[in-house]
């Protein structure tokens, strides 16, 4: 009865792993028969967006929500983005690169160490964290502004006559705007004070707590995702922002009525 027993658990084992192995295949056979499908009828796949794998390369991400494919490397050494459809700026090392539809163009010197972007505005905007730098993107080229953070600043949106950011001070996370013309700056709101990464956008904010990803809307109605362990939260297009966790990459789908977390290809370091 023993031997009988070990039998069933080992062949209970086997057909998991059996059944494992072919949704697996049914998954990818789905992913790949959708990137022909769309090259076969002459269309070109859905492009959420851009991401950031876990070696530091710029890809372009195809496909659906569930069955993504990523393109090869457009970008190396990269150590944060920001996208606005198929307009990019990546941060490497001490340059700025544009990438306009994948291909890079000229390097513009800039501050050494992470940046954060907002893509959403002309000109648009990157803040330097290691110079404590906010500046404008516009044409090519870096222009200084006169913005002096009081505090970590965690997120950077441009608005028409200033910018709207993010900023953690005295162990709360602070929503405040800036006026580039007069140099004025008033805070609007707070988040709680478990609040790690921050993402502004035009209408929402996507922030991170211990265990939630949050994509608050401007009418104040929000949406969590159960996802522990964020470290990063990039722009991949205008509908679609990249999580970095601990082990895995994730996309956040921003359309109203389908927002969604899903897997990207590839695991985060």
């Amino acid at each position: 009865m023993k031997v009988q027993g070990s039998w069933k658990v080992a062949r209970g084992g086997m057909m998991a792993i059996i059944f494992r192995k072919r949704a697996l295949a049914w998954a990818f056979g789905l992913a790949i028969a959708g990137q022909l499908g769309f090259a076969q009828s002459g269309l070109q796949a859905p492009q959420p967006g851009w991401m950031l794998d876990a070696n530091g390369n710029l890809r372009s991400v195809y496909g659906v929500a569930g069955a993504t494919t990523l393109s090869d490397p457009v970008l190396s050494g990269v150590l944060a983005f920001g996208c606005s459809g198929q307009f990019c700026l990546a941060k490497i090392d001490t340059s700025i690169v544009p990438l306009l539809n994948g291909v890079p163009g000229a390097p513009v010197d800039a501050p050494a160490g992470l940046a954060l972007f907002s893509m959403t505005e002309r000109p648009a905007l990157v803040y330097f964290a290691g110079s404590q730098q906010l500046m404008q993107w516009d044409q090519g080229a870096l222009a200084s502004t006169s913005y002096i953070p009081d505090g970590e600043v965690l997120a950077v949106q441009a608005l028409a006559t200033g910018a709207e950011l993010a900023v953690r001070r005295n162990d709360r996370v602070w929503i405040e705007q800036v006026s580039f013309t007069d140099g004025s700056v008033s805070e609007t709101a707070a988040l709680s004070d478990d609040v790690g990464a921050v993402l502004l956008l035009k209408s929402a904010m996507v922030y991170t707590t211990r265990r939630y990803v949050v994509l608050e809307r401007s009418d104040g109605s929000d949406i969590r995702f159960d996802c522990p362990g964020v470290e990063a939260i990039y722009a991949m297009g205008t509908q679609y922002v990249q999580v970095r966790a601990k082990g895995a990459i994730w996309a956040l789908s921003l359309v109203p009525g389908k927002e969604r977390l899903f897997l990207l290809p590839g695991v985060a370091p």
